[in-house]
């Protein structure tokens, strides 16, 4: 958070007993606001594997969209996995050096 990139990965990945209840959501929902607003942050973005679609709907609901595939990134079980980011800017986001 802050620095250089003026952003925040929150790393939604809940156990699988709180899967399917809307939590990570809810959460981001909740927290998009506060981390524009008082934090002034630039963007939040999370990743994930592409072959798991669940955290592609769960991430577009509180509107992040994917912006780029990572590809080679995480060493999964012996092999190298892509990694999609998605992401949501702040639009009223202005550099305080302006």
């Amino acid at each position: 958070m802050g620095g250089a990139a003026r952003g925040a990965d929150p790393g939604c990945a809940p156990y699988r007993r709180f899967q399917g209840k809307d939590l990570v959501t809810g959460a981001l929902r909740a927290v998009l606001p506060r981390a524009f607003e008082p934090l002034h942050l630039h963007r939040i973005a999370e990743g994930y594997i592409p072959a798991d679609r669940r955290p592609d709907r769960v991430l577009r609901r509180p509107g992040l969209r994917r912006r780029a595939r990572a590809r080679r990134f995480l060493l999964v079980d012996g092999r190298w996995r892509d990694r999609l980011i998605e992401e949501r800017l702040n639009p009223a986001w202005i550099s305080p050096r302006s």
